[in-house]
């Protein structure tokens, strides 16, 4: 029996929880929900997924709603959105 696995990851001012629960049902094929990191260059975040082979739920563009992002999906099926504000959006 595969016992549950937690880890606690610190970022700049940020902590992230993560668990791992063995014997959970299959994830839905899309996310139900992500959660967006903010970061300085997205470019670069988005060629380490793309070298790793990471499960792309929306590949890289600059969105409508300003900011230019990517989301995978983690291996439970939870989406995790890597997003930097372009240079013009952020100048409006």
């Amino acid at each position: 029996m595969q016992k549950n696995a937690f880890a606690s990851l610190t970022w700049e001012d940020c902590r992230l929880f993560l668990d791992q629960r063995p014997g959970l049902p299959e994830p839905p094929p899309t996310p139900v929900m992500n959660v967006r990191i903010m970061v300085r260059d997205v470019d670069v975040h988005w060629r380490r997924a793309t070298e790793r082979g990471l499960r792309i739920v929306a590949p890289i563009a600059d969105r409508s709603y300003g900011l230019r992002d990517f989301t995978i999906a983690d291996p439970d099926g939870f989406g995790v959105r890597f997003a930097t504000r372009p240079p013009a959006a952020s100048r409006g």
